[in-house]
């Protein structure tokens, strides 16, 4: 069986756990989103620029089940995107999820989680890291397991783990496996703080011709507060090790008996680099009143990259919402994240993102959004710079129609 047909195989297995709860309480929520956006820059390159209209069709559905002690839900969605400039630039990606959580005694609950998704590299890696890509297709698959386990009212341990591959079709991109644990041992000093220890590791091992392996470990401590109804902080830092293993080619020069040249010889040795450095992610979410919330994370991490780099990651994350009316909402988001890494010299990644929004619910199942976003992006080579920026503006029409089902 193909990659692909596991993967659909896997999600399907974690919802049909569900099954055996059929007597749960059944919601089916389809969904329909279209939009329209302005992009002034859809590949962010400083030269060469493309800019387009783009229409997005965008349809899903959620089923979801409960039980007294189970809970499942399965999701899927297809997004179409059609370029008006340029129609070999449309593209349809799809994305379906499953996760089943079961609570066996009062002390232990595990979880199961899969998921497939079809994308494009530049938007999503440069959410998710920072980093500006080229615009390829992937294929993704994940796999996770976890579980919680009250030891006592007070100790509390958290484990985990998940596997993840990502395909790239045309090969721009090195094909890699992730492979993550993770341990965390808590303690509840009261009803509204938390305290503990985080220990994680991975392993991302690439497909490529140099054979490159990354491997991460990291731990610390950790502390969450409930501050109110709504308003929440958790602060952690520690330490991280990195190494990365890659395979090098040298030339050796050929003598023959007689001392005249012979040739050259390519040996490949493995090499082997080490970096270290702290890690930390502060969160605060505050709700000042019932119409008013801001949000606000910090944090420096370890990220191995789709180009098969390791590169240490620090990001400023901001945003606030407001509830103009019972029908109308807005909300603003700013987002900066710096990606340092060593290609010969050090090379800094700088991205920033601006983003406001409005949302103004037309009725219970109908929802009309606006917005936009300005987005900078500066590599720094040894002094260097290369600059680019991109502007954003959509207006889109979201439905959704949420129906139970009654139990047979």
């Amino acid at each position: 069986m193909g990659r692909g047909g596991w993967a659909w195989g896997l999600v399907c297995w974690v919802f049909l756990k569900a099954f055996s709860a059929w007597a749960a309480d059944w919601t089916v929520s389809p969904s329909l989103d279209v939009s329209q956006e302005f992009n002034s820059n859809v590949f962010l390159r400083s030269e060469d620029v493309v800019e387009d209209a783009i229409t997005r069709f965008k349809p899903a559905v959620q089923v979801a089940g409960r039980t007294e002690r189970s809970r499942v839900t399965l999701d899927g969605a297809l997004n179409g995107e059609l370029y008006w400039k340029d129609s070999s630039l449309d593209t349809v990606e799809a994305e379906v999820s499953s996760g089943f959580a079961h609570e066996w005694t009062e002390r232990l609950t595990t979880t199961l989680g899969a998921r497939f998704a079809k994308d494009e590299t530049l938007e999503s890696e440069l959410e998710a890291t920072g980093l500006v890509t080229r615009r390829v297709e992937r294929r993704r698959v994940w796999g996770s397991m976890g579980a919680t386990v009250s030891l006592s009212e007070r100790f509390l341990l958290d484990v985990g783990g998940d596997v993840s591959c990502s395909r790239y079709p045309d090969g721009t991109f090195p094909d890699a496996n992730l492979y993550q644990l993770s341990v965390n041992p808590g303690w509840r000093l009261s009803q509204r703080d938390t305290a503990g220890v985080f220990a994680s590791g991975s392993v991302t091992d690439y497909e490529d011709s140099l054979n490159n392996i990354i491997r991460n470990i990291s731990g610390g401590l950790f502390w969450k507060r409930d501050l109110s109804e709504g308003s929440r902080f958790s602060l952690q830092g520690g330490y991280r090790v990195t190494w990365q293993e890659q395979d090098v080619l040298r030339g050796r020069i050929l003598v023959n008996p007689d001392g005249s040249f012979g040739g050259v010889a390519l040996e490949r040795s493995r090499r082997r680099s080490r970096d270290d450095g702290f890690v930390f992610s502060g969160t605060l979410q505050r709700q000042w009143t019932e119409r008013v919330s801001t949000s606000f994370s910090a944090g420096r991490e370890q990220v191995s990259s789709v180009t098969s780099e390791s590169t240490e990651r620090t990001y400023l994350r901001a945003g606030a919402g407001w509830q103009l009316t019972e029908r109308l909402s807005a909300g603003l988001d700013v987002g900066y994240d710096l990606n340092t890494r060593q290609l010969g010299s050090q090379v800094d990644a700088h991205t920033l993102r601006v983003s406001p929004a409005l949302r103004w619910r037309i009725s219970e199942n109908l929802l009309l959004r606006a917005g936009g976003s300005y987005e900078t992006a500066t590599d720094d080579v040894g002094g260097d710079t290369n600059d680019r920026r991109r502007f954003r503006a959509w207006v889109g029409l979201t439905w959704q129609l949420p129906r139970r089902l009654e139990n047979p």
